[in-house]
């Protein structure tokens, strides 16, 4: 499996690409490997984030962090 990481200043980039009225823009989500339930940044904690063992609130299986870029659905 491959990852994709990028901060503030690429995402930025990506998102200023093309017509302005149409603008993709995108989420950075933690996944839990055993159910697919996706968290927001603010929602993990940081001894989560250090240990890199992250809990599933949906679950309650622990697994390795996992990181996923996801498109933001337009409103």
């Amino acid at each position: 499996m491959k990852f994709l990481v990028v901060d503030d200043a690429e995402l930025t980039a990506m998102n200023d690409k093309g017509d302005s009225d149409h603008r993709t823009e995108y989420i950075h989500l933690h996944i839990c490997v055993h159910c697919g339930h996706p968290r927001g940044r603010e929602e993990v904690e940081v001894l989560e984030l250090s240990s890199g063992i992250l809990h599933c609130p949906k679950c309650g299986a622990e697994g390795p962090l996992n990181i996923d870029i996801r498109e933001i659905p337009a409103i």
